[in-house]
């Protein structure tokens, strides 16, 4: 099963983007990606996962569901 942050870390580098630089182009900052990719979710970070998805071209659901 893949996890969040393993799934957010999978579209990033299938994309050929550093942290840095899917940060920067999706409108969040380096911070937030570290901390989603090191697995930890904080109540108030949907606002951040939602610049993610639009960047990314997916849905909330594509980026947290369960395999």
């Amino acid at each position: 099963m893949e996890s969040f942050a393993k799934r957010l870390i999978r579209l990033r580098t299938e994309r050929g983007l550093s942290q840095n630089q899917l940060a920067k182009q999706a409108g969040v900052s380096a911070y937030m990606v570290k901390t989603f990719e090191s697995g930890n979710i904080y109540r108030g970070s949907l606002k951040y996962c939602l610049k993610l998805v639009r960047f990314l071209n997916i849905t909330l659901a594509e980026l947290f569901a369960d395999d």
